[in-house]
């Protein structure tokens, strides 16, 4: 990200420019000795608050950055004023938001949890689902730490590992104020509601556990769980061909040196084949069970205890790349959160109170339009299904894509009898405008070098590592899947 595009999007570099503007403004307005004023005094008290907020700015920034190059691109730390630390620094000073952080963390206790959680899967296209929620009426997008044109406004990463603790009360940080909530249904008496799109939620063996700890503790009925899958091998293959542009980014940065502390040297491979078999060892596995394990069976206030998971568990047990493998396992980690959330929030009706809203809702529609009777019991079946399975073909598809867009549309408490068929209308219009245009596409994989690209014997070894997904995540959801 360039200078002037890291000052527009504000935060600690606009905020500098500020202050050092502020700094010129005093100098060049000097008064005589004898005729020194108020407001010459106030400026100066301004500047030396400015300045200290961004020299906080700066500390808490230093702090994040050396978090996020040992735990999320798995580096070592360049050495203090060495090259690679000030390009590094410098580029984390255009790409990282600390003042907003710190802002967002100090307020969090008054701010409101996301009634929609797109939980993954990475690379099955969660940033094109997640830029069609963000169309709807009344939405307002999460914070992301990161200025980056396809994460921003769309995952928080709270839970992957990005910021210092994962605390389930500091959750709420990443999203609008209470207030702002209530301004927009009681005041405005419209649709108000906020997503986080986080992908690699789905895979992690800690997410699930974290995130239903949030709303338990806060007294909120679960969120719409939503996960995106595609044809496993194709996921595996873009992951990987994702993951070495990622490095491949950092160490332009100037994060030259694997963090083999954190992460084995094994990690680092430039096969495939040898992600593929690295994932599936015994190492690995390990790594993912005790990751549970940590937080397995604890209460909402243990978890706050813990503020976070150890490092090695950050941000998928043993690193990105051991998700090779594992990623495209829906069925099991599917299973997951529904072994979670329904040991949290209980069995027995389809997707609790917000699922429940939509049966109730869809039922009142059919009555009213004379297509079939409101009948109490209607709202209730015989077992729960938190998560709602959405494959990279339904998103393609305008009667699917259609359709989910008004499944999490239903799934918002607030949404009243007009502003629900007004909603409708909205998105019936939205999904035939877009695919009359060739459909929407956000994040497409980019070429990687061809000297590690897979061979075909690597990409048999994988079709032959996910034979039977399908069909045991169609036992899991109880959908018939299209990859």
């Amino acid at each position: 990200m360039g200078i002037l595009a890291s000052i527009w999007s504000g935060d600690l570099p606009l905020s500098v420019l500020l202050n050092t503007l502020h700094l010129l403004l005093i100098i060049f307005n000097v008064p005589l000795a004898n005729n020194v004023s108020f407001h010459h005094v106030a400026s100066i008290i301004l500047y030396c608050f400015h300045l200290l907020l961004n020299l906080c700015g700066f500390i808490y920034l230093y702090s994040f950055y050396i978090h996020a190059v040992e735990n999320v691109f798995n580096k070592c730390t360049p050495k203090m004023f060495s090259d690679n630390f000030f390009n590094s620094f410098y580029n984390f000073f255009l790409l990282v938001r600390p003042l907003e952080i710190m802002w967002r963390r100090s307020t969090a206790s008054f701010r409101c949890l996301p009634d929609v959680l797109v939980i993954g899967e990475v690379r099955c296209g969660t940033t094109t689902m997640c830029d069609h929620i963000s169309k709807l009426p009344g939405c307002h997008p999460p914070f992301c730490p990161w200025k980056h044109p396809e994460l921003d406004r769309k995952e928080t990463f709270y839970f992957a590992g990005h910021y210092h603790d994962m605390r389930p009360s500091m959750y709420s940080m990443c999203f609008p104020l209470v207030a702002t909530r209530w301004f927009y249904t009681k005041v405005l008496r419209r649709p108000f509601f906020t997503f986080d799109g986080c992908a690699q939620y789905l895979t992690s063996p800690v997410a699930p556990h974290f995130l239903a700890a949030s709303y338990k503790s806060s007294s909120l009925p679960p969120p719409a769980l939503i996960a995106c899958a595609r044809e496993p091998v194709a996921q595996a293959l873009s992951w990987w061909k994702y993951e070495q542009n990622a490095m491949s980014w950092g160490e332009s940065m100037g994060l030259t040196k694997p963090n083999t502390a954190l992460r084995t040297k094994e990690y680092f491979s430039k096969s495939i084949g040898r992600a593929l078999e690295f994932s599936k060892s015994p190492l690995t596995e390990a790594a993912y069970l005790s990751a549970e394990g940590v937080v397995e069976g604890r209460s909402p206030e243990e978890l706050e205890f813990m503020r976070t998971v150890p490092a090695w568990a950050l941000t998928w047990p043993g690193g990105q790349l051991t998700g090779i493998g594992r990623n495209g396992r829906f069925s099991s980690n599917v299973a997951r959160y529904e072994r979670v959330f329904g040991r949290v929030f209980g069995e027995g009706e389809v997707g609790g109170e917000v699922f429940n809203r939509i049966r109730q809702q869809v039922a009142r529609e059919a009555a009213e339009r004379g297509r079939g009777e409101s009948r109490e019991g209607d709202t209730r079946v015989d077992r729960k299904r938190y998560v709602k399975l959405v494959t990279l073909g339904d998103i393609a598809d305008g009667d699917s894509l259609r359709k989910i867009l008004k499944h999490v549309a239903r799934s918002i408490g607030n949404m009243t009898a007009k502003s629900s068929v007004a909603t409708d209308m909205h998105i019936d219009f939205y999904v035939d405008n877009t695919m009359s245009r060739g459909g929407l596409k956000r994040n497409p994989g980019a070429p990687v070098d061809p000297s590690i690209d897979p061979t075909e014997e690597e990409v048999r070894i994988i079709k032959d590592h996910f034979v039977g997904e399908r069909e045991r995540l169609e036992k899991v959801t109880k959908q018939v899947i299209r990859w």
